[in-house]
């Protein structure tokens, strides 16, 4: 998965925050394992939201 995510944000940048936001969810109210979860985090804080301006 971080493999794959580092690729994504290379050809994605824009769009991972929404991307990993929308997984965190996603990840939330079905059964992830704790593992997939923690990549997820450690990712969301590679890529954090852009500030609105």
């Amino acid at each position: 998965m971080e493999h794959t995510f580092e690729l994504m944000g290379r050809r994605l940048p824009y769009d991972m925050p929404g991307f990993l936001a929308d997984g965190m969810r996603q990840a939330a109210v079905s059964s992830v394992p704790e593992a997939v979860t923690e990549v997820l985090r450690r990712q969301i804080a590679k890529w954090p939201a852009p500030a609105l301006h």
